[in-house]
């Protein structure tokens, strides 16, 4: 939340020295960037291209998050069905032609279980 990219690649890479993987970092750093989501500047690059005026922490967050599940350091409270995430997928890019609030957001697809400010909806399989 706070400290942006770096402050995410930092955690990142303590874990996987703590995990006994440094190596891992470089890892992510090469599949990401096979994927376009990595520059010299880091993730934020990448989106800095596709929205230059909005580029922020939350969709840098959701590529680390994404490493995180992966990694088996981010246990989601709950996980959509392959047919629930293929409903929402379905229907998101009309959906958010329109500003919306957190309220939208939760009644659209559901409140989060445990933390009332924390969202991410994902399938079992990333």
């Amino acid at each position: 939340m706070y400290g942006g990219e770096t402050a995410l690649r930092i955690l990142i890479e303590h874990l996987l020295f703590v995990e006994r993987r440094p190596e891992a970092w470089a890892q992510l750093q090469r599949g990401w960037e096979d994927r376009g989501l990595w520059t010299s500047i880091g993730i934020i690059g990448a989106f800095q291209d596709l929205f230059p005026t909005q580029a922020d922490c939350h969709e840098i967050a959701s590529v680390y998050a994404e490493s995180a599940q992966q990694s088996g350091w981010l246990k989601p409270d709950r996980v959509l069905t392959g047919e629930a995430y293929e409903a929402l997928t379905g229907r998101v890019r009309r959906w958010v032609a329109a500003d919306r609030t957190w309220a939208d957001v939760t009644a659209e697809f559901g409140s989060p279980p445990l933390y009332g400010k924390t969202l991410g909806y994902l399938p079992g399989e990333p």
